[in-house]
């Protein structure tokens, strides 16, 4: 028997197995995943609002960042909490690294689970090639779409990035471009640029929209990136691109469905990505980390990484956001305008006290959430 079987060895499923090894845990661990190569799949990115196993894969900080759109340029700056990037492959290479270094865990490559089953109390995880029996089983896989409930938003992040190098010197390594509003056009969502300059001729530049689409036409990516990069950077100079990534990111209120007993789902699939911004890698860290105390301590890991504050908030402003979509560069960037620049980050990172949630909220148009507030509770009250 595999006593704890991890499905998926994405960032979720790596997590959790360093965190447990790392922790003490010396029960058999085996984790399974379709892929055979470990390549810069994505990229994930963050502020560092605490400390997390895999520090030195942190690629690259800033400690300033900007946001342009209705209420014009706004500069804001933490050294505190300085905004980090890591490459999927440098992540990849050290927790594969680290788990090596432990025999009892076993990584089977090049093999897909096709079901994970609860039978009389048994756990069986069947596979393209064979059947394990297991203990726990901590799940990656997305569960099949559920019919959302009447008061619940479903809503994407989807992007299209390119990594590109210029001939001359054209980036301010020390500050990004956290969002550059530009028109939404016959799409409902919210468009903007997001710029990571990594030094003056290199950079990851996306396109990135928030809408009820999960994907655009290629076109309607590239043509945003490429219009900004001739308008606002390169001046009609020379870039290449060297690689590209894209991704979509569920911005979604709607509850997971529940686990079976011992089986525990971890990672987007157990809703570690915030609703309301995407940020996903630290909260899958704290998730491991609760995860890995919870087994050592022979307790059923069932931490969650958010407040029932934070889910109701995001759930207000998501609502609003679908119904005003003109009005969402106004409300992003209202956030950034508050003065207390380290509570708006510990509410975006979801670790926020009810002070810093508190403060972010009321950089919102007081009234309009007011009602949207009572329309959501409305609509929970009478689900």
């Amino acid at each position: 028997m595999s006593d704890i079987v991890i499905v998926g060895a994405g960032c979720a499923g790596l997590s959790a197995a360093v965190h447990l090894v790392e922790s003490g845990c010396r029960r058999p661990i085996t984790l399974i995943d379709p892929r055979t190569r470990f390549d810069r799949d994505r990229t994930w990115c963050f502020w560092r609002v605490h400390s997390h196993p895999f520090e030195h894969c942190v690629s690259h900080s800033w400690s300033r960042w900007r946001v342009r759109g209705p209420l014009g340029n706004i500069e804001q700056a933490s050294e505190r909490y300085p905004y980090q990037h890591i490459a999927a492959d440098d992540f990849y290479h050290s927790a594969l690294e680290r788990l090596k270094r432990h025999d009892q865990v076993e990584l089977r490559l090049g093999e897909k689970v096709t079901r994970v089953m609860n039978v009389d109390g048994r756990l069986h995880v069947a596979t393209e090639r064979d059947l394990l029996d297991a203990a726990l089983v901590l799940d990656s896989r997305r569960p099949p779409p559920q019919p959302p409930a009447a008061h619940d938003i479903v809503l994407h992040q989807h992007f299209r990035g390119y990594f590109i190098r210029t001939r001359n010197d054209i980036f301010d390594p020390d500050s990004l471009v956290l969002m550059y509003f530009q028109p939404s056009g016959e799409h409902d969502g919210v468009h903007f640029i997001y710029l990571l300059p990594f030094s003056p001729r290199h950079a990851l530049i996306e396109s990135t929209w928030i809408s009820e689409e999960k994907q655009f036409a290629d076109a309607t990516y590239d043509h945003a990136i490429r219009s900004y990069l001739d308008r606002h950077l390169t001046k009609g100079g020379f870039y290449s691109i060297y690689a590209s990534e894209r991704g979509v990111i569920p911005m979604s209120t709607a509850a997971m469905p529940a686990s079976s007993p011992g089986i525990v789902r971890i990672g987007v699939a157990a809703g570690m990505a915030r609703p309301s911004t995407g940020y996903a890698f630290l909260a899958i860290q704290r998730h491991s980390a609760a995860l890995a105390a919870a087994i050592m301590a022979g307790e059923r890991p069932t931490a969650s990484p958010y407040t029932p504050r934070s889910a109701m908030l995001d759930q207000i402003f998501l609502s609003y956001l679908s119904r005003h979509w003109r009005r969402g560069p106004e409300l992003f960037s209202r956030l950034f305008t508050n003065p207390r620049v380290e509570s708006v980050i510990r509410f975006l990172s979801g670790v926020g006290s009810e002070r810093d949630d508190l403060s972010a909220a009321l950089t919102m148009p007081f009234f309009p959430f007011l009602l949207q507030g009572f329309r959501t509770t409305t609509k929970r009250w009478t689900a």
